[in-house]
């Protein structure tokens, strides 16, 4: 679809922070058919780089003032698909999580070049370590909101990969059950379970063909995974997760609400072949909020935060919902 002036106007006001120079200036960005490909040209120009907006993350400096700026065009994105779609969706999206997993599993869960399969060993304690970290910093959540013994609790944590988080989450809850969509990733979060003895997890292929139908649970956790999967399957994936909330129950789950320069078209994106590696998708904010209300859920936080990288250019967000009816 072609870029629109609005959409060019904005990447004169947020990449450049200025105005557009001239209307034949913005009239020459409007030859663009993709709003990545316009976005791809101010962030090349140099001067973008002048002005080291897109350094600051990069080079892990401060980040302050590098986040998305509140007046930000509206971006088109299909979020409904049949049924079938749905299910084309999901099929593409294990085909390259199996291959990730065939390949580079350990670093398709964490992009850290210590975690890619030839430096792992070496890395594998910082690995594991992170999870007992993650999983300290939802229970610290859980007990801000009045669950300070979560030791009867029931966990579900949707994406688990290799079990980084998993076998913690069986170590504290009454029990966890892991879903992933990726087999050989369960194969290393079975392996990792039992090397040290985790009794209380139990781990499972996530399947389309169930609805995406998850078991009643007490506590829903996911994070750096709904990005992954394309806005109609992120919208299921949400409302699965509050759906299988028992009453009083909470999930904390993460997903990018704006990519600068992303729009999503589903017919397109399905007769694409793509590359077997991992995709960056958003919903929008305003989704996430409707399908709280229609679950019967109320929302008790919402935070920003770092997990889908480049704060200037993606708004990630936290929310911690509790099922009220």
């Amino acid at each position: 679809m072609p870029v629109t002036r609005e959409e060019v106007i904005w990447c004169y006001q947020t990449l450049l922070g200025r105005e557009a120079e001239s209307d034949e200036a913005t009239s020459i960005h409007l030859s663009h058919n993709d709003f990545r490909a316009l976005v791809a040209g101010f962030t090349s120009s140099e001067e973008f780089k002048a002005k080291n907006i897109a350094t600051r993350w990069d080079n892990r400096q401060d980040a302050i003032g590098s986040f998305l700026p509140v007046n930000l065009p509206k971006q088109r994105i299909d979020v409904e698909a049949s049924e079938q779609q749905l299910a084309q969706c999901f099929a593409k999206v294990k085909i390259t999580w199996e291959h990730l997993g065939q390949t580079r599993a350990h670093h398709s869960v964490l992009t850290d070049k210590d975690f890619l399969p030839e430096n792992f060993a070496g890395s594998a304690q910082r690995f594991w370590a992170s999870g007992d970290e993650e999983v300290a910093i939802a229970e610290a959540v859980l007990a801000r909101h009045g669950r300070d013994d979560v030791s009867g609790m029931t966990a579900i944590e949707y994406g688990c990969g290799v079990g980084r988080l998993s076998t913690a989450f069986g170590k504290h809850f009454k029990h966890a059950d892991c879903f992933d969509i990726s087999e050989p990733h369960l194969a290393y979060a079975r392996k990792r379970a039992k090397e040290v003895n985790a009794k209380r997890v139990s781990f499972y292929r996530a399947v389309a063909e169930t609805g995406f139908g998850l078991p009643p649970c007490d506590f829903f956790y996911s994070s750096i995974v709904f990005q992954h999967n394309p806005p109609p399957l992120i919208t299921e994936l949400i409302r699965s997760a509050l759906r299988c909330l028992r009453s009083n129950g909470v999930a904390i789950f993460q997903v990018p609400t704006y990519i600068a320069g992303y729009k999503f078209d589903l017919s397109n994106w399905l007769r694409t072949d793509h590359e077997l590696d991992m995709q960056m998708h958003c919903v929008p904010q305003s989704l996430v909020y409707s399908l709280i209300r229609e679950e019967g859920c109320t929302l008790l936080e919402i935070r920003e935060n770092g997990a889908a990288g480049r704060p200037d250019l993606i708004l990630s967000n936290v929310f911690v919902v509790e099922k009220t009816r």
